[in-house]
Protein backbone atom coordinates (compact mmCIF):
# COMPACT_ATOMS: atom_id res chain seq x y z
CA UNK A 1 0.00 0.00 0.00
CA UNK A 2 1.22 3.15 -0.89
CA UNK A 3 1.86 5.69 1.87
CA UNK A 4 -0.06 8.69 1.54
CA UNK A 5 0.11 12.26 3.48
CA UNK A 6 -3.33 12.93 4.74
CA UNK A 7 -3.54 14.93 8.31
CA UNK A 8 -4.42 18.39 7.45
CA UNK A 9 -3.35 19.58 10.91
CA UNK A 10 -0.01 17.70 11.12
CA UNK A 11 2.69 19.55 9.48
CA UNK A 12 3.98 17.96 6.74
CA UNK A 13 7.68 17.39 7.61
CA UNK A 14 6.11 15.34 11.04
CA UNK A 15 3.67 13.15 8.11
CA UNK A 16 6.91 12.12 6.14
CA UNK A 17 9.20 11.73 8.92
CA UNK A 18 6.44 9.24 10.27
CA UNK A 19 6.19 7.50 7.10
CA UNK A 20 10.35 6.89 6.57
CA UNK A 21 10.51 5.85 10.38
CA UNK A 22 7.55 3.27 9.46
CA UNK A 23 9.90 1.89 6.76
CA UNK A 24 12.92 1.72 8.76
CA UNK A 25 11.19 -0.28 11.75
CA UNK A 26 9.41 -2.16 9.24
CA UNK A 27 13.30 -2.93 7.75
CA UNK A 28 12.13 -1.72 4.34
CA UNK A 29 15.32 0.58 4.32
CA UNK A 30 17.41 -1.92 6.36
CA UNK A 31 20.16 -0.99 8.54
CA UNK A 32 23.32 -0.05 7.17
CA UNK A 33 21.35 0.45 3.60
CA UNK A 34 21.70 4.34 2.27
CA UNK A 35 17.99 5.79 2.06
CA UNK A 36 16.98 7.99 -1.02
CA UNK A 37 17.73 11.13 -1.63
CA UNK A 38 16.04 14.40 -0.30
CA UNK A 39 15.20 15.43 -3.63
CA UNK A 40 13.87 11.71 -4.52
CA UNK A 41 11.63 11.91 -1.22
CA UNK A 42 10.90 15.52 -2.88
CA UNK A 43 9.58 14.10 -6.14
CA UNK A 44 8.03 11.34 -4.33
CA UNK A 45 5.37 13.23 -1.71
CA UNK A 46 5.60 16.19 -3.82
CA UNK A 47 6.57 18.68 -1.09
CA UNK A 48 9.66 21.22 -0.87
CA UNK A 49 13.29 20.23 -0.27
CA UNK A 50 12.92 22.09 3.05
CA UNK A 51 10.18 20.12 4.13
CA UNK A 52 11.76 16.96 3.06
CA UNK A 53 15.30 18.68 5.00
CA UNK A 54 12.92 19.25 8.57
CA UNK A 55 12.07 15.25 8.54
CA UNK A 56 15.32 14.06 7.94
CA UNK A 57 17.22 16.55 10.55
CA UNK A 58 13.86 14.91 12.90
CA UNK A 59 15.33 11.32 12.07
CA UNK A 60 19.02 12.29 12.62
CA UNK A 61 17.88 13.70 15.91
CA UNK A 62 15.63 10.32 17.28
CA UNK A 63 18.90 8.27 16.30
CA UNK A 64 17.08 6.65 12.72
CA UNK A 65 19.45 7.95 10.30
CA UNK A 66 23.42 9.12 10.18
CA UNK A 67 23.61 11.97 7.64
CA UNK A 68 26.76 12.97 5.96
CA UNK A 69 27.74 15.01 3.40
CA UNK A 70 28.78 12.68 -0.13
CA UNK A 71 27.24 10.16 1.28
CA UNK A 72 23.81 10.72 2.01
CA UNK A 73 21.50 9.20 4.79
CA UNK A 74 22.56 5.77 6.02
CA UNK A 75 19.69 4.18 8.25
CA UNK A 76 20.79 2.90 12.02
CA UNK A 77 20.28 -0.05 14.28
CA UNK A 78 17.45 0.84 15.22
CA UNK A 79 17.18 -1.89 17.62
CA UNK A 80 19.66 -0.14 20.23
CA UNK A 81 17.41 3.63 19.66
CA UNK A 82 17.22 4.53 22.87
CA UNK A 83 13.67 5.19 24.34
CA UNK A 84 12.68 8.80 25.22
CA UNK A 85 13.25 10.15 28.71
CA UNK A 86 10.29 11.14 30.10
CA UNK A 87 10.59 14.91 31.39
CA UNK A 88 10.45 15.40 34.92
CA UNK A 89 9.47 18.68 36.98
CA UNK A 90 12.64 19.76 39.42
CA UNK A 91 10.04 19.33 42.30
CA UNK A 92 9.65 15.84 41.41
CA UNK A 93 13.89 15.75 40.25
CA UNK A 94 14.75 17.21 44.04
CA UNK A 95 11.57 14.54 45.90
CA UNK A 96 13.95 11.96 44.73
CA UNK A 97 17.60 13.41 46.13
CA UNK A 98 15.27 13.40 49.73
CA UNK A 99 14.96 17.08 49.37
CA UNK A 100 11.40 19.25 50.03
CA UNK A 101 11.45 21.95 46.94
CA UNK A 102 9.21 25.09 47.64
CA UNK A 103 8.16 28.05 46.59
CA UNK A 104 8.24 31.93 46.80
CA UNK A 105 8.02 34.76 45.18
CA UNK A 106 5.92 33.54 42.01
CA UNK A 107 4.67 35.86 39.42
CA UNK A 108 2.75 34.98 36.52
CA UNK A 109 2.68 37.74 33.55
CA UNK A 110 1.90 37.71 29.70
CA UNK A 111 5.08 39.58 27.78
CA UNK A 112 6.64 40.18 24.59
CA UNK A 113 9.77 36.85 24.09
CA UNK A 114 13.16 38.39 23.57
CA UNK A 115 15.49 36.67 21.45
CA UNK A 116 16.72 34.14 23.45
CA UNK A 117 12.90 33.21 24.47
CA UNK A 118 11.58 33.24 21.30
CA UNK A 119 14.43 31.07 19.87
CA UNK A 120 13.57 28.56 22.40
CA UNK A 121 10.14 28.33 22.29
CA UNK A 122 10.37 28.43 18.27
CA UNK A 123 8.04 31.02 17.80
CA UNK A 124 8.39 34.85 16.50
CA UNK A 125 10.19 37.67 18.23
CA UNK A 126 7.73 39.51 20.25
CA UNK A 127 5.25 36.85 20.27
CA UNK A 128 3.22 37.13 23.53
CA UNK A 129 4.55 34.34 25.88
CA UNK A 130 2.99 33.26 29.34
CA UNK A 131 5.73 34.00 31.75
CA UNK A 132 6.13 31.83 35.43
CA UNK A 133 8.69 33.33 38.05
CA UNK A 134 9.39 31.33 40.81
CA UNK A 135 12.35 31.64 43.96
CA UNK A 136 12.63 27.75 45.17
CA UNK A 137 13.62 27.06 48.33
CA UNK A 138 14.51 24.10 50.46
CA UNK A 139 14.45 24.74 54.15
CA UNK A 140 13.26 28.14 53.74
CA UNK A 141 16.46 28.78 51.99
CA UNK A 142 16.64 29.78 48.58
CA UNK A 143 18.01 27.19 46.23
CA UNK A 144 16.97 28.71 42.44
CA UNK A 145 15.52 30.93 40.56
CA UNK A 146 13.44 30.12 37.99
CA UNK A 147 11.75 31.36 34.72
CA UNK A 148 9.44 29.23 32.65
CA UNK A 149 8.08 29.92 29.28
CA UNK A 150 4.59 28.83 27.35
CA UNK A 151 2.90 29.90 24.58
CA UNK A 152 -0.35 31.58 24.48
CA UNK A 153 -1.80 28.55 22.77
CA UNK A 154 -1.50 26.24 25.27
CA UNK A 155 -3.66 28.25 27.11
CA UNK A 156 -2.20 27.90 30.37
CA UNK A 157 -4.43 29.81 33.72
CA UNK A 158 -2.69 33.34 34.78
CA UNK A 159 -3.16 32.65 38.18
CA UNK A 160 0.17 32.62 40.27
CA UNK A 161 -1.32 30.65 43.80
CA UNK A 162 -1.51 27.55 41.39
CA UNK A 163 2.08 27.56 40.53
CA UNK A 164 3.20 27.62 44.03
CA UNK A 165 4.24 23.62 43.30
CA UNK A 166 5.35 21.51 40.30
CA UNK A 167 4.31 23.46 37.46
CA UNK A 168 3.56 20.45 35.63
CA UNK A 169 0.73 19.08 38.71
CA UNK A 170 -0.73 22.37 37.76
CA UNK A 171 -0.99 21.53 34.03
CA UNK A 172 -2.22 18.05 34.46
CA UNK A 173 -5.32 19.16 37.02
CA UNK A 174 -6.34 22.36 34.60
CA UNK A 175 -5.87 20.59 31.70
CA UNK A 176 -5.97 17.32 32.25
CA UNK A 177 -2.49 16.77 30.04
CA UNK A 178 0.10 14.21 32.13
CA UNK A 179 3.20 15.87 31.07
CA UNK A 180 5.27 12.95 32.22
CA UNK A 181 3.35 10.91 29.50
CA UNK A 182 3.43 12.90 26.67
CA UNK A 183 6.73 15.85 27.65
CA UNK A 184 10.35 14.79 26.66
CA UNK A 185 13.23 16.63 27.24
CA UNK A 186 14.82 17.86 24.10
CA UNK A 187 17.61 19.78 24.88
CA UNK A 188 19.22 21.40 28.01
CA UNK A 189 22.19 23.62 27.80
CA UNK A 190 24.45 24.26 30.88
CA UNK A 191 26.34 27.27 31.54
CA UNK A 192 28.07 29.83 34.44
CA UNK A 193 26.72 33.23 34.12
CA UNK A 194 27.44 35.82 37.06
CA UNK A 195 24.70 36.89 39.01
CA UNK A 196 23.11 39.95 37.82
CA UNK A 197 21.63 42.30 40.67
CA UNK A 198 18.05 41.47 40.03
CA UNK A 199 18.35 37.53 40.48
CA UNK A 200 21.21 38.13 43.46
CA UNK A 201 18.30 40.23 45.40
CA UNK A 202 15.76 36.81 44.72
CA UNK A 203 18.83 34.28 46.13
CA UNK A 204 20.38 36.73 48.55
CA UNK A 205 23.94 36.36 47.33
CA UNK A 206 26.22 39.06 46.37
CA UNK A 207 25.88 40.60 42.27
CA UNK A 208 28.53 38.78 40.45
CA UNK A 209 28.29 35.64 42.49
CA UNK A 210 28.97 32.21 39.81
CA UNK A 211 25.33 30.89 38.87
CA UNK A 212 24.48 27.46 37.18
CA UNK A 213 22.54 28.29 34.06
CA UNK A 214 20.53 25.40 32.63
CA UNK A 215 18.38 26.34 29.76
CA UNK A 216 15.87 23.53 29.04
CA UNK A 217 13.17 22.71 25.62
CA UNK A 218 10.46 20.54 26.15
CA UNK A 219 8.77 19.35 23.35
CA UNK A 220 5.55 16.82 22.88
CA UNK A 221 5.61 13.46 20.88
CA UNK A 222 4.73 15.69 17.84
CA UNK A 223 8.22 17.59 18.35
CA UNK A 224 6.19 20.68 19.22
CA UNK A 225 8.06 23.18 22.11
CA UNK A 226 6.09 23.05 24.81
CA UNK A 227 8.17 24.82 27.64
CA UNK A 228 11.58 26.54 27.60
CA UNK A 229 12.55 27.64 30.63
CA UNK A 230 15.84 29.29 32.40
CA UNK A 231 17.16 28.65 35.49
CA UNK A 232 19.84 29.78 37.95
CA UNK A 233 21.26 27.67 40.64
CA UNK A 234 23.68 28.00 43.28
CA UNK A 235 26.56 25.58 42.78
CA UNK A 236 26.63 24.66 45.97
CA UNK A 237 23.68 23.55 46.38
CA UNK A 238 22.94 21.71 42.98
CA UNK A 239 24.87 19.14 40.72
CA UNK A 240 24.23 18.27 37.08
CA UNK A 241 25.08 14.81 35.85
CA UNK A 242 25.54 13.59 32.09
CA UNK A 243 25.09 9.84 31.28
CA UNK A 244 26.14 8.47 27.88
Amino acid sequence: MEDKILEQSTPLYLQIKEIVRHRIETRIYKVGEIIPTELQFQDEFHVSRITIRRAMEELEREGYIERSRGRGSVVLNHNRIQEKKTVNSLTYEMKRRGKVLGSREVKVSIEKADLEVSSGLEILYEDYVLKVERVRVIEEQPFAYAQSYFNLERELPVDKDIYEDSIYETIKKVKGISCEDTWFPKEDVISVEKAKEEIAAKLKIQEGMALLKRCSQIIDKESRVMEYSITYFLPDKYKCSVTY
